[in-house]
């Protein structure tokens, strides 16, 4: 009964924001909030983590010799610790090392010299001792070993590059999350810090960097020895080694910090960007955090060969080169990129670094912070950006579309082995844990929760922590019970949708449901119900009543016509499936069905603490209303009803918002008076919710269409996105007349907005201006707008000859729309510029670009060059991304990936990799039988590590062509018909904008 006693305090002052001290702080002593009891003690029953009775390990002195030619390293590392329980055995993590010596000092004296075992499962080697070990007294494990510096883009890997005609090798490490291990015996857990030592000694003219400063260089043999500082007590994750030759620049901050860029050699003049983000974050978040920066210098080096984009090691940042380099031909988009990266990774030198997770569980900890620090921090070194509303559309909005699917994860989720980690490196651990950041930011007041971070970082620094730490911090802080607040958003898969109904007896009636496209599979039983004889028992079990709600359901949807949200056809919209379910018989039908599919999601009742932001209009004034729900529904006494109520202000929680057609339909046109925040949830809201079953798509293109008259880039960056995504779904049917239709359709929705031209005339607008243009024309020219295409091309020409004066921003949908003509004298053109470019983001452009070609024979032979060493296996998933988006491009693409499984395989090496062309290329095919085909295939080709992801790829498979089902026929009768919903907004929008009212906010 919680939400109905705040909101008893909330309508009492009607505009009161709940104050901190209206609440008793409840302290959660347990984990009882975790998904199971045996997390709260991570070494209970986890097959992969290291024995409790195990020494504790306080200091890694490491000294290594690499041979960067030989792709091998000679070690020795010297591991204090010190025994506390009775024991005569040490267990580490160690894999693929070749351990040649080992001894036990106490002192200068051996005391032991242990037996070995290795074991491969566990990748672990044990350390066994014919005595117990003394404790509570000083010992030093001394290991002499070989090891690998391999190919895999994890561990210790070789990164290669030319530089004049010549090979360039260097040494990098990226361990994260559990790849220390390759490199040295130790404990590769994150709770196991402890300080360390770094020698690193290479041939003569090489450069060594590590964590900590370089304490000093000697030489020796045609070899210099580089010894590093040690470091604070890190987890093992983020030690760095890297070895090669690079160009660097340094300066200086408050003459206490060393900050240093390196590049491979030709890179370095690219770097001016980076160097000014990098000042300006870690500035910023010394004054965030309030603890200064605790080491002397930070490096941010940039790698050739990196499968992810940077990793955020202790003083020693390591970045693909896409993802800091920067130059006169750098997109806007991509400066966006790179600055989001850079204070990613600095966020984490305080935020992943000085405080750590305690286990994997709580990775979300780590990286869910550190994308919303690095959008608070660009919010305050770019303000003109406005990033927030890209923090919308990139996060909010990405985390939703993996997390309406049933085989998306909570996030807090059990980790049991190393295996098992990299698949929670995902969009619930990064932007869903982000949004739920900021959504309790902007809950308990920036400032509020700005002193509870600075209250956690001094409390655990140098220390590991949970997520009940963060909570009980910010309890403290707040006088709010945050614990409490934020469990079911921890612990529960998917969102929750706020529907507004209209008023009831003098009432408002907000009710929170639950995300899911779980409903689209009522085809699936409408249909077995008619043809399998394991149902019919059950359905003639049924009343007369319900008999007749489920055929009459089964006939709505086999014609294609639209049901709502919650599940019931037009006739029955204000109620729900559950609802209407009451009798047991047809619940034990429901049942066995989701039993049947191994689906416990739809069993779920599902509740959310939401704290509800809404805006409320009347005759153009405004209101603002807080309040929180954790109920299924509330009532609000309102006196006078507002015209119209907008839910989900500014986008900060998450939630979706679904309106009444009718409330929403006379909302329009209030629409130029809203944030470009709430502009965007209403449109992505609509569309999606759409998605999921509860608008018809009449309904869906008649608001988009009032977006006509918009002019922020922000709005034409989603709309574009979600228009993309029906192009996808409409051309999977082949329907000519609805393709032609909606091409049409889509052409004159443009019309407006396309007169924006290819160049700007004001140079203020043209960072802006040029996000509107690669996304509009992306559009168009997939929708065969001879116009567009004629136009790219021309400007793809002026391009390669050396005359064009568009912006870079555009050089990529140019390429695109270049290379999908099929001619092949462009493809070549294309493939010779990634060839010969120094320059990163042009090869990705080029890459991407190659993959929209609809050339069969192109296809081929782009997907063979890719299995060639001419394309680093980092870029190998890039043409993916546009492949899968085309009907001919999936099925060419998933042919070859089945031809050539094992050499994708041997290419690409880890499984993370691996996952990524599959997902692109999979995600938008929409039968049910390639569901099935693709279920075979990787239960006959297992990927360890990998099941969540393919459990997503078939859902989203089998939810694409249940959308496409009951939606065809009604969106080819809109297509048709072609009718544009205005309520006369765009003349008032264009008299708003005269005026200067333009998404100003009113009060």
């Amino acid at each position: 009964m919680k939400g109905i006693v705040v909101l008893t305090v909330l309508i009492a002052a009607y505009l009161t924001i709940i104050s901190a001290d209206e609440k008793d702080v409840v302290f959660y002593e347990d984990d009882s909030y975790n998904l199971n009891k045996e997390d709260i003690d991570p070494h209970s029953h986890v097959e992969q983590r290291l024995p409790s009775t195990n020494p504790l390990l306080q200091h890694y002195h490491l000294i290594v010799t690499p041979d960067l030619e030989n792709a091998i390293f000679d070690a020795t590392v010297h591991i204090t610790m010190v025994s506390v329980l009775a024991t005569n055995s040490i267990e580490l993590n160690a894999l693929d090392l070749v351990i040649n010596e080992v001894n036990l000092k106490q002192g200068d004296s051996i005391i032991d010299v242990p037996a070995l075992s290795f074991n491969t499962e566990k990748e672990t080697v044990l350390f066994s001792f014919e005595k117990d070990l003394p404790t509570e007294v000083e010992l030093i494990l001394s290991i002499e070993y070989t090891g690998n510096i391999s190919d895999l883009l994890e561990g210790w890997y070789q990164s290669k590059y030319n530089s004049v005609d010549t090979e360039k090798i260097i040494g990098v490490t990226q361990l994260e999350p559990a790849a220390a291990r390759r490199v040295l015996p130790c404990g590769d857990e994150p709770d196991l810090k402890a300080t360390f030592s770094v020698e690193i000694i290479v041939p003569e003219g090489l450069t060594a960097i590590s964590n900590g400063n370089i304490e000093s260089t000697t030489s020796e043999n045609g070899k210099t020895r580089f010894v590093f500082e040690k470091t604070p007590k890190m987890s093992t994750y983020l030690l760095a080694l890297v070895i090669g030759e690079f160009e660097s620049i340094t300066e200086t901050i408050d003459d206490r910090i060393s900050l240093t860029i390196y590049t491979p050699f030709g890179q370095i003049d690219r770097t001016n960007f980076a160097m000014s983000v990098a000042k300006q974050s870690l500035a910023f978040f010394e004054e965030f955090f309030g603890v200064p920066y605790v080491l002397n210098k930070l490096d941010l080096v940039a790698i050739p060969d990196f499968a992810a984009m940077a990793m955020e090691n202790w003083g020693c940042i390591t970045f693909r080169e896409s993802a800091i380099l920067i130059d006169e031909n750098s997109s806007f988009q991509k400066k966006k990129v790179v600055a989001e990266v850079i204070a990613h990774e600095i966020a984490h030198q305080w935020f992943g670094n000085l405080v750590t997770m305690k286990w994997w569980n709580d990775l979300w900890l780590n990286e869910g912070f550190a994308v919303w620090a690095s959008y608070y921090a660009l919010d305050h070194i770019f303000p003109e950006w406005e990033v927030w509303n890209q923090f919308i559309i990139t996060n909010l909005f990405g985390a939703f579309k993996l997390d309406v699917l049933s085989s998306s994860h909570p996030i807090d989720v059990p980790i049991r082995r190393a295996k098992d980690i990299n698949e929670i490196f995902d969009a619930i651990s990064y932007k869903k844990g982000a949004s739920l950041v900021r959504m309790l930011s902007s809950f308990l007041g920036d400032d509020v929760f700005k002193s509870g971070i600075q209250k956690y970082i001094a409390a655990f620094k140098y220390g590991n922590t949970r997520t009940i730490d963060l909570w009980n911090t910010l309890s403290v802080e707040s006088g709010v019970d945050v614990g409490s607040m934020m469990n079911s958003w921890i612990t529960q898969t998917g969102y929750p949708v706020v529907k507004f109904q209209p008023k009831k007896f003098g009432n408002l009636v907000f009710v929170q449901s639950y995300s899911s496209t779980k409903h689209l599979s009522t085809i699936e039983l409408s249909e077995k119900l008619s043809i399998s004889e394991e149902y019919s028992p059950l359905f003639e079990k049924l009343s007369e009543e319900d008999k007749s709600f489920v055929m009459e359901l089964r006939d709505y949807l086999i014609v294609g016509t639209s049901y709502d949200l919650l599940g019931l056809p037009k006739k029955r919209k204000h109620m729900s499936v559950h609802a209407n379910l009451k009798g047991k018989e047809l619940r034990d039908l429901l049942k066995k069905y989701i039993t049947d599919r191994g689906d416990t999601y739809y069993q779920e009742e599902k509740t959310w603490d939401i704290p509800l932001t809404i805006k409320q209009y009347k005759f153009y004034d405004s209101i603002d209303l807080n309040l929180r729900f954790d109920t299924n529904y509330i009532l609000m006494p309102v006196k006078n009803t507002p015209v119209s109520t907008k839910g989900n202000s500014n986008s900060t929680g998450y939630y979706r918002v679904k309106y009444e057609p009718d409330r929403l339909a006379n909302f329009a046109e209030y629409f130029s008076f809203l944030t470009i925040s709430d502009l965007l949830n209403i449109e992505n809201d609509i569309f999606n919710i759409w998605y999921e079953g509860g608008y018809d798509a009449n309904f869906v293109f008649s608001i988009i269409s009032v977006y006509q008259g918009e002019e922020n880039h922000y709005i034409w960056e989603d709309i574009c996105d979600n228009l993309q995504n029906v192009i996808i779904k409409v051309y999977n049917t082949r329907d000519k007349e609805l393709i032609t239709n909606m091409n049409v359709w889509m052409r004159e929705m443009f019309t407006d907005i396309r007169t924006i031209g290819w160049e700007s005339k004001d140079p203020e607008k043209q960072d802006a201006e040029n996000q509107i243009r690669r996304n509009i024309f992306s559009i168009l020219a997939a929708v065969k707008d001879k116009d567009v295409i004629n136009e790219a091309i021309g400007h793809y020409n002026d391009i390669k000859n050396g005359v064009s004066t568009v912006s870079p921003d555009l050089y990529s949908v140019i390429y695109s729309i270049a290379a999908s003509r099929g001619d092949q004298t462009i493809f070549e053109e294309i493939q010779q510029m990634y060839l010969t470019s120094d320059f990163p983001e042009e090869k990705e452009r080029c890459l991407l670009s190659l993959g929209h070609t609809t050339n069969r024979d192109q296809i081929k032979e782009l997907l063979e060059w890719l299995l060639t060493d001419e394309v680093k296996s980092q870029d190998f998933v890039i043409p993916f991304i546009s492949l899968g988006k085309s009907r001919i491009g999936r099925e060419l693409s998933w042919t070859f990936i089945k031809d050539n499984f094992d050499i994708i395989k041997t290419k690409l090496k880890s499984v993370w990799t691996l996952s990524r062309p599959i997902k692109s290329v999979l995600s938008n095919f929409a039968s049910l039988e390639m569901a099935d085909e693709v279920r075979i295939f990787f239960e006959e080709n297992k990927l360890e590590g990998m099941d969540m992801t393919m459990n997503q790829i078939i859902e989203s498979i089998e939810n694409n062509y249940y959308f496409m089902r009951y939606n065809f026929l009604c969106m080819k009768e809109y297509f048709v018909a072609r009718d544009f919903y205005t309520f006369q907004y765009r003349a008032k929008r264009r008299k708003s904008i005269q005026k200067g009212n333009s998404h100003k906010k009113i009060n």
